[in-house]
Protein backbone atom coordinates (compact mmCIF):
# COMPACT_ATOMS: atom_id res chain seq x y z
CA UNK A 1 0.00 0.00 0.00
CA UNK A 2 1.41 3.53 -0.87
CA UNK A 3 1.00 6.85 1.18
CA UNK A 4 -0.99 9.26 0.41
CA UNK A 5 2.02 11.54 -0.83
CA UNK A 6 3.20 8.66 -2.97
CA UNK A 7 -0.10 8.59 -4.43
CA UNK A 8 0.21 12.29 -5.16
CA UNK A 9 3.46 11.67 -6.58
CA UNK A 10 1.63 9.24 -8.88
CA UNK A 11 -0.84 11.45 -10.10
CA UNK A 12 1.62 14.29 -10.49
CA UNK A 13 3.37 12.14 -12.85
CA UNK A 14 0.57 10.72 -14.79
CA UNK A 15 -1.03 14.24 -15.22
CA UNK A 16 2.34 16.29 -15.66
CA UNK A 17 4.48 14.29 -17.36
CA UNK A 18 8.29 13.85 -15.98
CA UNK A 19 9.25 17.08 -13.67
CA UNK A 20 12.52 17.85 -11.92
CA UNK A 21 12.91 16.14 -8.24
CA UNK A 22 13.19 19.86 -6.87
CA UNK A 23 9.59 20.43 -8.38
CA UNK A 24 8.10 17.58 -7.13
CA UNK A 25 9.79 18.11 -3.81
CA UNK A 26 8.20 21.57 -3.75
CA UNK A 27 4.59 20.20 -5.25
CA UNK A 28 4.87 17.80 -2.28
CA UNK A 29 6.72 19.84 0.26
CA UNK A 30 8.94 17.14 1.19
CA UNK A 31 12.53 16.98 0.29
CA UNK A 32 14.27 16.25 -2.63
CA UNK A 33 15.58 12.70 -1.33
CA UNK A 34 12.43 11.95 -0.12
CA UNK A 35 11.44 11.98 -3.71
CA UNK A 36 14.02 10.19 -5.16
CA UNK A 37 13.09 7.51 -2.72
CA UNK A 38 9.40 7.05 -3.88
CA UNK A 39 10.89 7.20 -7.21
CA UNK A 40 13.20 4.10 -6.65
CA UNK A 41 10.53 2.59 -4.79
CA UNK A 42 7.99 2.87 -7.87
CA UNK A 43 11.01 1.56 -9.98
CA UNK A 44 11.27 -1.58 -8.26
CA UNK A 45 7.60 -2.52 -7.98
CA UNK A 46 7.25 -2.26 -11.66
CA UNK A 47 4.95 0.64 -11.20
CA UNK A 48 7.35 3.57 -12.67
CA UNK A 49 8.73 1.60 -16.13
CA UNK A 50 10.74 5.26 -16.94
CA UNK A 51 10.33 8.18 -18.81
CA UNK A 52 9.82 9.47 -22.27
CA UNK A 53 9.99 12.16 -24.61
CA UNK A 54 6.72 12.54 -26.89
CA UNK A 55 6.90 15.35 -29.44
CA UNK A 56 4.31 16.39 -31.88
Amino acid sequence: MYSSKELELLELLEEKGYLETKMLADLLALDEETIESMLEKFKQDGILLGFRAMVN
